[in-house]
């Protein structure tokens, strides 16, 4: 009965860090962009703001 529940366990161990790294990525995918386009996009409302009365 043991043998049976082994290579489940062991899926699910390994789906669970394919999820983590997975995660991972996004997360610096997303930090870049906002790094990248943060500074740029607080300068195009900092100009929109100007055009107003």
């Amino acid at each position: 009965m043991r043998c049976g529940l082994q290579p489940e366990l062991r899926d699910r161990g390994a789906t669970a860090v394919e999820y983590a790294i997975i995660l991972a990525a996004i997360a610096a995918v997303i930090f870049a962009t906002v790094a990248a386009l943060g500074i740029k996009v607080s300068d195009f409302f900092t100009t929109a703001e100007g055009l107003f009365p």
